[in-house]
């Protein structure tokens, strides 16, 4: 079994500086960073990864701003644009296809901040078949966390 406790999925059309800040947002507000797993899923030909000529050079890219601890927690799946935000379910089963966290946190490429120690809220959840809600202050139906058993 995995010892990542919750996955990010992050669909992104974003450049990548937003692919950056969400990965030092992510990792800087965790308790157990270690824990912590983000998976994006990119358009495989979206201005973003064109930048940098391939697919290779856009992940090199994000990883050189990264700590080496964090290499092995950060996944990138390549698919597809279709239709952009109405495609958003294709983008979401990309994602489900590779998580190993106990969690799939659904998440943004452009949220500014995250409460610090998130990751700790989870742990009386670990086992259970739950869909949690996240308390924005925008919408409340933006961002949602699914249990790994739920979605199995």
């Amino acid at each position: 079994m995995s010892d990542i406790l919750v996955s990010f999925g992050v669909p992104s059309y974003r450049d990548i500086s937003y692919v950056q800040k969400t990965i030092s947002i992510l990792f800087d507000n965790a308790s157990i960073p270690e824990q912590i797993e983000v998976v994006f899923r990119f358009d495989d030909d979206g201005h973003g990864v064109k930048a940098y000529k391939n697919q290779q050079g856009y992940i090199d890219e994000i990883l050189s701003t990264q700590p080496l601890e964090r290499h092995n927690n950060l996944k990138f799946v390549f698919g597809k644009t279709n239709h952009g935000y109405c495609s958003m379910s294709d983008y979401h089963h990309d994602i489900a296809e590779v998580f190993t966290g106990k969690f799939l946190f659904w998440f943004n490429d452009d949220v500014t901040g995250i409460t610090e120690g998130y990751d700790k809220q989870l742990e009386p959840f670990v086992d259970k078949c739950v869909i949690l809600n996240v308390n924005n202050a925008r919408n409340n139906m933006d961002f949602f966390i699914m249990s790994k058993k739920w979605i199995e």
